[in-house]
């Protein structure tokens, strides 16, 4: 299936057309302005960042954006607790992050400055955080079986669709045009490195630590930058997993193995995998 035809669909065209009329963001904003609002500590509320996000990423627009005209409302609405639960981790923004969790089992202050120890080793600056909430708001549009099912073969697992879009029909994914060459090469290495490890198979026990030694690999051939920014994806994407206007996933419950798991990644480069593998199992028996 060529690029001629998936563009020639009836989804991707409607995406497409409504991307092309989309207004452009008023003079002087755009996502690489509200990332560097946000890193130099800039005052601003949730309810004004969120209507940022959707004028500055017109793919999380309600009614026009590519989520909605692919009928992804659950995804639009987890891409968007990922760009604010990540916000909210950057800014020190405690109340914005649990805003969506009930008052008992709430994530616990002690779990909070953990969280924002991550967030210190992976060094956020505007590139890594304006890249960061593009890849979030789009990442789930390579799940679409809408756009999936018209991809070539090699091309249909999330990871591969998504770096398809980005490099085929881009008008489905235009927030990659604000990005600069290498913060799109970051993406596509993030990609890379979602399609060997999955956090969320080690949080549940689901893989062995032959994965672990995987991701040493390729991390290893990468390098530290692309790991800081791939443990900040991952603080964003699990947080968003149960959505909310902030992170309803990231209770006091859930957030112990998550910091445990992903605070044993952390070693991943300076320790060997097994190691890593089997102190997060220790620790979680533990806790």
């Amino acid at each position: 299936v060529d690029t001629g035809k998936l563009q020639d669909t009836e989804e991707l065209k409607a995406v497409e057309s409504a991307e092309q009329e989309e207004p452009e963001p008023s003079p002087g904003f755009s996502i690489a302005d509200l990332a560097w609002q946000l890193t130099t500590n800039h005052s601003m509320s949730q309810d004004d960042i969120l209507t940022k996000l959707r004028e500055a990423m017109p793919e999380l627009d309600p009614t026009r954006g590519s989520h909605a005209l692919l009928s992804q409302a659950g995804e639009r609405e987890r891409s968007e607790s990922a760009c604010l639960s990540v916000i909210a981790l950057v800014s020190n923004s405690f109340e914005d992050f649990t805003k969506p969790q009930a008052e008992k089992g709430r994530l616990q202050q002690i779990q909070w400055r953990r969280l924002r120890k991550i967030v210190e080793w992976c060094q956020p600056e505007v590139t890594e955080m304006h890249t960061v909430l593009v890849l979030l708001a789009i990442r789930s549009l390579g799940k679409s079986k809408r756009i999936t099912q018209q991809l070539p073969a090699h091309a249909r697992r999330p990871e591969q669709a998504l770096a398809y879009l980005m490099k085929n029909v881009k008008n489905v994914v235009p927030s990659i045009n604000g990005l600069s060459e290498e913060a799109q090469d970051l993406i596509f290495n993030i990609l890379e490195v979602n399609e060997v490890f999955n956090l969320a198979q080690m949080l549940q026990g689901e893989n062995v630590a032959g994965s672990l030694l995987q991701l040493q690999g390729i991390i290893a051939d990468k390098g530290p930058e692309v790991f800081r920014f791939y443990i900040l994806f991952l603080l964003g994407f699990v947080s968003s997993l149960a959505g909310g206007n902030g992170s309803r996933f990231m209770n006091s419950n859930n957030a112990e193995a998550v910091i445990t798991g992903i605070q044993c990644l952390m070693h991943v480069l300076d320790s060997k995998p097994a190691g890593c593998y089997w102190t997060f199992f220790m620790r979680r028996a533990e806790q």
